[in-house]
């Protein structure tokens, strides 16, 4: 079968920012797409997708929204697949189903990177983080999680100066607390059950498992030099872990349990049989993984509002949104974290009394230790559009010419962060019916 291509003039449009049609999936076969954000303050890394770039992918396979608007840049033409039709392609090869998955590990690396404010990662020392890592919780009185990532710390790199002051710091804990309190995870038959607080696995360690939520929650977390960054709070059925396992790389992050918490585990080795034996779990996996592209490209479309009630409000709104709750909705919804957990999760890691207080104040929710719940999601969103719209007001319209990025020769540079970068990847898919 032949797959459709479509001619785009400069100008016209592939797809549209918040379109709720996201079915169609886009590969570039010629010209120059542009990608345009209606937040002028979004500075998109990403600006021009070319030949071999597939997009609209992200918003395809989590079923959210449009992230940004595709603008032909120049006459250009596209392959168009659903994505029924792109999935039974990637069906048929494992391999290349885990070499799509590495692109989207990579791209949600990218995103986290962004979200924690550009905090440099390349040059760092592995070592010294994790003794960071493990200090913090040790201070903050998680003694779970300290001896978790020292332990980890002193396993992988033995011979580093680091790991001689993590073995003193190991030395202090097992003195002065008791080892009863040093709980491990058990195993339930093929179930993993951890304590409330448990690390399961931390940021930098080697990558062997996911893992989807049998029962609890899991908060999935990056460390500062002295603070916890919250990325996302996860509950029944939701994958994670997925990351380490396609793309060969350390944990980019901690996952930490809230509460007592039921895992699945599933190592490297099954999720490969997995894929030749039960295609869904390929949709599973890659809609884990684009939502939470998704989401984290929100959130950081987020931190740029200028005040933090503005953050906050925006954050549930999207929310409700990533926990496929429609906005035109008026029934009550609960979410699993607190304020400050919600002050974390938007990058304010201090607290703020007064956008706290402003929120109490709010009829339309409700306050628990460690939940809050919005009564009506559209009034929530109506209440995060004029925070939003006001935020605006505020703010100075970039220069349209602010719409291309280029180099130092004045060439338009390409970008592969929102786009996903494939043309190995599509020379590889045998039946792809390329038009001459």
């Amino acid at each position: 079968m032949k797959d459709n291509v479509f001619t785009f003039k400069k100008g016209s449009y592939l797809y549209l920012e918040e379109d709720g049609n996201t079915n169609n999936i886009f590969i570039v076969k010629q010209g120059a797409v542009q990608f345009i954000y209606q937040n002028h303050r979004f500075k998109s890394i990403a600006k021009i997708a070319g030949p071999g770039d597939i997009l609209g992918f992200i918003s395809s396979f989590c079923g959210k929204p449009r992230m940004e608007s595709a603008l032909a840049a120049e006459d250009s033409s596209a392959i168009v697949l659903s994505k029924s039709h792109f999935m039974d392609k990637l069906g048929r090869s494992p391999d290349m189903t885990l070499r799509v998955l590495r692109y989207f590990a990579q791209q949600l690396r990218e995103y986290d990177e962004l979200i924690t404010f550009g905090n440099p990662q390349e040059n760092r020392s592995i070592p010294l983080s994790m003794l960071q890592a493990g200090s913090f919780y040790y201070k903050t009185g998680n003694i779970n999680a300290a001896y978790y990532i020292l332990s980890k710390l002193v396993s992988y790199y033995r011979l580093d100066p680091a790991a001689e002051s993590a073995r003193t710091l190991l030395g202090k804990m097992i003195k002065s607390v008791d080892k009863k309190s040093l709980t491990a995870s058990m195993y339930e038959g093929i179930y993993k059950v951890f304590s409330d607080k448990q690390v399961i696995f931390c940021e930098d360690e080697p990558g062997k498992e996911l893992f989807i939520i049998k029962k609890g929650r899991v908060k999935i977390v990056k460390q500062g030099v002295d603070s916890e960054i919250i990325l996302s709070v996860l509950g029944n059925g939701e994958i994670f872990g997925e990351l380490a396992i396609v793309s060969n790389k350390p944990r980019n992050a901690t996952a930490i349990s809230i509460g007592q918490t039921t895992l699945l585990p599933i190592n490297v080795s099954t999720v490969t049989k997995l894929m030749e034996k039960s295609p869904s779990i390929i949709n599973r996996i890659f809609a884990a993984i684009s939502s939470r592209v998704w989401f984290t490209h929100i959130r950081f479309d987020i931190l740029t509002y200028n005040h933090l009630i503005t953050k906050m409000y925006s954050f549930l709104k999207n929310k409700l949104l990533e926990e496929n709750v429609s906005l035109q909705n008026t029934s009550p919804h609960s979410f699993y974290f607190g304020i400050d957990e919600l002050q974390k999760m938007v990058g304010h890691l201090d607290g703020d009394g007064s956008a706290a207080n402003e929120m109490f104040n709010d009829s339309n929710l409700r306050f628990q230790l460690g939940s809050i719940t919005v009564l009506s999601p559209k009034v929530l969103a109506a209440t995060a559009n004029y925070y939003a719209t006001r935020d605006n007001m505020n703010t100075k319209n970039d220069d349209s010419n602010d719409r291309f990025i280029f180099d130092d020769e004045g060439d338009v540079k390409k970008n592969d962060d929102i786009i996903l970068k494939t043309s190995s990847v599509i020379s590889e898919m045998e039946d792809f019916d390329f038009p001459d």
